[in-house]
Order: C-alpha cells, then sequence, then structure tokens
C-alpha cells in the first residue's frame, strides 16, 4: 500500500517523483555505511553514560544504531537519570526492550526491571546482554508483547535488522511469527517507578492495557506514521495519558518520532 501511495504521488508531483529518485541511492548509500561500520564494530562494546558503564554484543546493524552512546541522547540520558534517581529498591518495566538498552542501565541504576521483548531473535540478544552484564537477578525477560486484550498478534520483522519489528507491515518487515500478548495488569501488580515504552505504533494498546495500573514516571516514544497507519494519531495517545492523570514534562522529535516524558499528577 505505502507504493501505490507514493507511485500515486509521484504522478501527480514530478518533483515528489524526482525526491523518490534521489531519496534511494541514499537509502542505499546509508545501508552500506552501516555494513560497514558492522564489520569495524562487531563484537562487545562498552558504553559510558552518565556515570554508568554497560557492555553490549554487537551483531548485526541494528545493534550498531541502537548501542552507542549516541542512541536518542539527551532523551537517553533523561531516562537514566530517572532510574538513577528511583533508588536502589526501584522497579522498572521496560515494554519493547529490543537489545537492552535501557533495561541494561535500569538494573545498573540499581532497579530491578523487568524487561518485555516480543521479537524472538531480539530476545536472544537481550537476554544474552543481561548476562553479559552479570545482571540476571536484577533483570526479568518475559518474550511476548504487551497490549490491551489478551491474545496474539502478528508481528512483522526484518530478518536482517534494517528495521525495528512492528505489530504494522511496511516494505522492509516481510517476515511475520506470531506471538503471545498480555495486559500488564496481568503480568504486574505493584506500580512501577520508571516505564519505558517504545512498540512501534502499539503505544495505545500498551497504554490501555494498564488498568489501573500508574507509573511515577512513563517515557513513551510516539510514532505518528505508524499511528495513522491503525487509524488513531498521536494526539489520541497524549489525550490517552492526560485521562490517566500524566503530564507532558518534555518532548524530543527524532525522524518524526516524538520521544516523551510524563510524570503522574500529584
Amino acid at each position: 500500500m505505502e507504493n501505490f501511495r507514493q507511485s500515486a504521488i509521484a504522478k501527480d508531483n514530478p518533483n515528489e517523483k524526482n525526491s523518490g529518485v534521489i531519496t534511494q541511492p541514499i537509502k542505499k548509500l546509508k545501508s552500506m555505511v552501516r555494513d560497514i561500520e558492522l564489520l569495524i564494530k562487531r563484537g562487545e562494546k562498552t558504553l559510558n553514560i552518565e556515570g554508568l558503564s554497560a557492555r553490549f554484543i554487537i551483531d548485526t546493524k541494528s545493534d550498531v544504531y541502537r548501542l552507542n552512546e549516541k542512541f536518542e541522547e539527551k532523551y537517553a540520558k533523561e531516562i537514566i537519570n530517572a532510574l538513577k534517581n528511583s533508588g536502589e529498591n526501584g522497579f522498572a518495566v521496560n515494554v519493547g526492550a529490543a537489545q537492552g538498552f535501557y533495561t541494561i542501565f535500569s538494573a545498573l541504576a540499581g532497579n530491578h526491571t523487568l524487561a518485555i521483548e516480543p521479537d524472538p531473535i531480539t530476545f536472544n540478544a537481550l537476554q544474552a546482554n543481561v548476562e553479559l552484564n552479570g545482571l540476571t537477578k536484577k533483570i526479568d525477560c518475559m518474550k511476548c508483547a504487551i497490549g490491551n486484550i489478551k491474545g496474539e498478534e502478528t508481528l512483522f520483522f526484518d530478518k536482517v535488522r534494517n528495521s525495528a519489528p512492528s505489530f504494522i507491515k511496511n516494505s522492509n518487515n516481510t517476515e511475520e511469527i506470531k506471538v503471545p500478548v498480555f495486559r500488564m495488569d496481568e503480568i504486574i501488580k505493584q506500580n512501577p517507578d520508571i516505564l519505558i515504552v517504545d512498540v512501534e505504533g502499539y503505544e495505545g494498546h500498551v497504554l490501555r492495557g494498564m488498568g489501573e495500573l500508574r507509573p511515577k514516571e512513563i517515557f513513551i516514544e510516539i510514532h505518528p506514521d505508524f499511528l495513522i497507519k491503525i487509524g488513531t494519531d498521536q494526539s489520541s495517545v497524549k489525550k490517552l495519558l492526560s485521562d490517566m492523570g500524566y503530564k507532558l514534562q518534555n518532548q524530543y522529535k527524532r525522524k518524526g518520532e516524538l520521544l516523551c516524558h510524563y510524570t503522574k499528577n500529584k
């Protein structure tokens, strides 16, 4: 459908057509750069952020992109400082944990951390990074998705890891697998201090699955392009957070995505 839309636009707008011709070589060039980076950086890597030191395994292009000090920069530092402030007895939940970037730093900051990741390949990377850092007693990993209804969903993914897995199909994610879905209030019974959410357009489903759970702080990535494809938008997600009793503290923009920090109203 996306390719059809692009073709229709190009026919009506010659400039848009030329833009597409230019964009494709740029995408290929970026992919080649990541291939080279992967060859150079494959192996173990140590990241030092806000006084915490973590080790990660670099094995895919996605690892090169996500596992570095510049990943989400100011937003990452804000999350890590919040995790440090939650104290030695803190409890954090990372939904869409991927390779464990925030999960690892959460545990290093002293929090008991629940990491939730539905994609089987990425889940294996998550577990490997937890073990690499010796944090198996601080981190529990669950291979499932979080939604508003318990059941099963089709997850689309890219075998070479050029793009993030999602429940919304796109031109990169051509593989698919069925994964279990649980409501958050089915698997945890206490309010987390920190909730971190990165679910590629599934934001509203995760929030509705919280039930009466109310973390002190929520860090959530909002993906407007994905939300539109499922018939909703960013304002709906933000209204839902407001209705749940949360106030926006900070927001960063990254390639069309919104990286948001919400705190519970007192």
